[in-house]
């Protein structure tokens, strides 16, 4: 059975339409703008330090921020990258319990 919708449900409906285009329009584009122009030891604190310069991607929107801040390959969880002087200048991998590198 059809209602006529009151005022408050209209406005329901246009709060829950928005949302996606705020995410999409606004909150993304911000993120992206704010992850480029971070601070290093910003970015350095959400990755796993494992010394000698080398880190470990914890999560993947961490190597989102990574990838966004230095450029480059997109990381992804358990990447292993070694940062120089504020760019990335190698991925590694653990094998015999030691980090195996090549360079970028």
């Amino acid at each position: 059975m059809n209602r006529p919708l009151n005022i408050k449900d209209r406005i329901v409906i246009i709060a829950w339409s928005a949302l996606p285009w705020l995410r999409v329009h606004v909150r993304d584009p911000v993120v992206e703008v704010v992850q480029r122009h971070a601070p290093l030891p910003l970015l350095l604190r959400r990755l796993e330090p494992l010394g000698d310069g080398w880190y470990r991607v914890p999560i993947w929107q961490a190597g989102v921020h990574l990838s966004r801040r230095l450029g480059g390959k997109a990381w992804t969880e358990e990447d292993l990258v070694q940062i120089v002087d504020g760019r990335a200048t190698a991925v590694g991998w653990i094998e015999n319990g030691k980090i195996e590198s090549e360079a970028l």
